[in-house]
Formats: structure tokens, C-alpha cells, sequence
């Protein structure tokens, strides 16, 4: 929402290889058609195969293609948008679509330069195996026999249940017709 998130925006699509230009007064003033053209055009980026609707000519279609949007970029990227300030397309919108420039930046950075990673961006690898003591094991075994133990017994309480209601729904049908 700031001058600065704006600026990044412009700056990433950039950088990306954004067809159009876009400039920072874009998003003074509500303009879904270049809010719309940024979110098909990085879905492409995404994946070239994703069928996205292009019309926008009802309300009904840019909630769809904004909802389509926001599943698509969560699924493949892990990036969770939220719909109503994408669907203001103002700069509120800018925000959303900074998630996603700078999860591509990112990932185009990483491929560009793999040794230049930092450390925070990797996983954090722990070694577990030497770190269980005897006595955990021991607890961590007698958890997962109860566990089993504990579903077994659900189960066949659950089967005695459905067993019990087609005798009493027979006896109640004897009943009835007595």
C-alpha cells in the first residue's frame, strides 16, 4: 500500500519480463484489466498448461478469475492471497501481487544463481536418530500400541453400534406389525 510496496511491484514485474508497463500511478485508481493481465500473465509463468478464463466483463467472471487465481498460486506456490483486495484492485491489490513477484523473483534468483543462496532459505536439516534415548523409545512404543490398541476397540464399538440399530429398527418393524 506504500510507495515503496508499489515501487517493488513495478520493479519485479520488471525484472520478470512483464510485457506491459506499468507505472506507479497504475494503482491510484481501481484497474482490474492490469490487475487481471498480471495475474494470468504470472500464472503463465507459473505453468504455461494452467487454462485461466480471460473474460472480465461481469462481476460474476473476475470473482471466479480472482478465486481461480488465489487457488492456483496456493497450490503451486504456496502463496495464500486474499480476494477481496485483489478484487479492489487498487493498491491494496499491490500487496497480493508483491506476494507472488516476489516468490517468482525468488525462485528466478535462486536458478540464476545457486550458490549465492542464504543460509535462511534452506530447510533446516536435524539428525533424529541420535538424539532418542532408550526411555523414549520405550514410551514412544507403548503410545503406538495403546493408539492401535485404543482403535480397535473403537472399531469394533462402532460395528456393535451399527449391529445394535439394524436389531432394534427389525424389532421395531416386528412391533409395528403386531
Amino acid at each position: 500500500m506504500s510507495f515503496r510496496e508499489i515501487r517493488n511491484l513495478v520493479e519485479h514485474l520488471r525484472l520478470l519480463g512483464f510485457s506491459r508497463l506499468v507505472s506507479l500511478e497504475n494503482f491510484s485508481s481501481p484497474n482490474f484489466q492490469l490487475v487481471s493481465e498480471i495475474l494470468t500473465w504470472t500464472m503463465m509463468t507459473v505453468d504455461s498448461d494452467y487454462d485461466l478464463p480471460t473474460n472480465i466483463d461481469s462481476e460474476q467472471d473476475r470473482v471466479i478469475m480472482v478465486r481461480l487465481a488465489a487457488i492456483f498460486f496456493y497450490q503451486k506456490l504456496g502463496v495464500r492471497l486474499n480476494t477481496v483486495k485483489l478484487y479492489g484492485a487498487d493498491k491494496l491489490a499491490v500487496q497480493e501481487l508483491l506476494k507472488i513477484t516476489k516468490s517468482l523473483c525468488e525462485a528466478t534468483q535462486l536458478a540464476v544463481y545457486p550458490a549465492v543462496v542464504s543460509e535462511e532459505a534452506l530447510p533446516v536439516q536435524t539428525d533424529f536418530s541420535a538424539a532418542v534415548s532408550v526411555k523414549e523409545l520405550r514410551e514412544v512404543r507403548q503410545l503406538a500400541s495403546n493408539i492401535v490398541m485404543d482403535a480397535a476397540s473403537l472399531s469394533s464399538i462402532l460395528q456393535r453400534e451399527v449391529d445394535d440399530k439394524v436389531v432394534v429398527s427389525k424389532r421395531l418393524v416386528m412391533v409395528e406389525l403386531i
